[in-house]
């Protein structure tokens, strides 16, 4: 971005309300809309897309998204488009690493990061099936798998008690790849290896 922020608004101005979130490459614009003002998004649009061919910086709408959030069981759809080209209208989309809803619910995300670590603890059971060193293990179960976990705060965790459950398969597998030994119960595992549940 070869433009400050204030010269960005300045020549690319935004209406009252819209406002035009920037990160990197990743730029979001949004309006809470409380009445009919769908034409003042797409003249937002229009402007943005304008702005972009200036500065040789166009946008892939192919990558552009349209994400109503709202918790009314009904909202208005109207359609957007960038470039002539129709947005496509998602329940979901990830921003910056986290899966935002329609409804801000945290479910599909819970469920991308459990799929995520799934996979890194698949990448690790058959690319260290030879190691025996439960320390060495531990090590990059914490690194590369639980740490996924780590950065939910009280609003991010799961509410639900299946959610909690998907949750824990991936660290009973890790543990029990770990421990190599199917005598011991999860919780005893748990505790020779000087670790808490996902639960705490």
């Amino acid at each position: 971005m070869d433009l400050p922020c204030s010269s960005y608004i300045l020549i690319c101005p935004m209406s009252t309300g819209t406002t035009l979130a920037m990160f990197a490459d990743d730029s979001k614009c949004y309006k809470c809309i409380e009445s009919i003002q769908f034409d003042i998004i797409q003249n937002d649009l229009n402007n943005l897309f304008r702005w972009s061919v200036i500065k040789e910086m166009g946008f892939q709408p192919s990558k552009c998204k349209n994400l109503r959030i709202s918790r009314k069981r009904f909202s208005p759809d109207h359609s957007y488009s960038l470039d002539g080209n129709s947005l496509q209208v998602v329940s979901s989309v990830k921003d910056l690493g986290v899966m935002v809803t329609k409804d801000l619910t945290w479910s599909d995300h819970i469920r991308y990061v459990t799929a995520k670590s799934s996979r890194m603890l698949g990448f690790i059971k058959r690319n260290c099936a030879g190691i025996i060193n439960k320390d060495a293990l531990k090590r990059l179960y914490i690194s590369l798998v639980h740490s996924h976990f780590c950065p939910w705060p009280q609003d991010l965790a799961p509410q639900t008690p299946m959610l909690i459950t998907e949750v824990q398969k991936v660290q009973r597998r890790a543990i029990r790849f770990i421990c190599k030994n199917n005598e011991l119960s999860y919780k005893d595992r748990l505790v020779s290896l000087n670790l808490l549940s996902i639960n705490y």
